[in-house]
């Protein structure tokens, strides 16, 4: 968002809106991921397990399974989802950003990997269904605030304005 400083602004306003909400609900709402739970992986649903060349993967993954925060507080709501979804509300809105001719376009491309990504959270079980739908709120809040906030605080100005130097302290 070169020269448009303001949907900038509006745009990093919501992201961090979102997460730094995500994280307090995180901590109210403690919620494990469903591959924690033993009923649902010896029986129930059970998709392929993915493995690599070298074994990177299930390093990586143990080491996320072990880490107890991620066992109790990472789940509701989906971040994932919720990131994803503000990706595509400003995908939609700034798309002339990235596609000066074509500004629906940037839309269009990330719309499948955002629809994806909400689907996989639940296949791959990282998410229950209800923190799918609490992201997706979260997403919807966080950019229905972001303008908002923008609008009340209007003496928030850049450490450096273009041209002017900072005084020094």
């Amino acid at each position: 968002l070169r020269g448009r400083r303001e949907d900038f602004r509006e745009m990093t306003t919501a992201l961090v809106l979102q997460m730094g909400i995500g994280f307090l609900l995180f901590l109210v709402f403690p919620a494990g991921p469903p591959r924690y739970y033993d009923s649902l992986m010896n029986g129930g649903f059970d998709p392929p397990q993915l493995t690599s060349f070298f074994g990177l993967f299930e390093l990586q993954q143990g080491a996320f399974d072990s880490a107890d925060p991620a066992r109790t507080r990472s789940a509701f709501p989906s971040l994932h989802c919720s990131l994803a979804l503000l990706t595509l509300i400003y995908s939609w809105r700034f798309g002339d950003a990235i596609f000066p001719k074509h500004k629906r376009l940037f839309f269009w491309i990330v719309a499948p990997l955002c629809v994806g990504l909400w689907i996989s959270t639940v296949y791959l079980r990282h998410h229950w269904v209800p923190d799918i739908a609490a992201g997706l709120v979260l997403g919807t809040c966080a950019n229905l605030l972001a303008p908002v906030l923008r609008r009340r605080w209007p003496g928030a100005r850049p450490a450096e304005e273009p041209g002017r130097a900072l005084a020094p302290t």
